[in-house]
């Protein structure tokens, strides 16, 4: 459920909060994806979505190349991301 939460927070934000410009419209449009995700998931914390160090959410199926069947997954480690691109 949390891992769901977090790919439903992640794709929002890649279609809304990437056209956002202002930071009223980004502070506006987090209060209200957390206060959703609370609702419907019930993710109480923001820390469960984002982490500790709050540097984003990152899904995709690039951890796994040479495997034959690739899973669009959280990427956790930012270190096997950067060695992969």
């Amino acid at each position: 459920e949390v891992t769901f939460s977090k790919l439903w927070v992640h794709e929002v934000c890649r279609v809304f909060s990437d056209r956002l410009i202002s930071k009223q419209d980004k502070t506006w449009f987090y209060t209200k994806l957390l206060d959703m995700v609370k609702k419907f998931w019930r993710v109480n914390k923001h820390e469960e979505i984002f982490g500790e160090d709050d540097s984003g959410l990152k899904f995709g199926d690039l951890l796994k190349l040479d495997s034959e069947i690739r899973y669009y997954e959280e990427i956790k480690d930012k270190r096997k991301l950067g060695f992969v691109l």
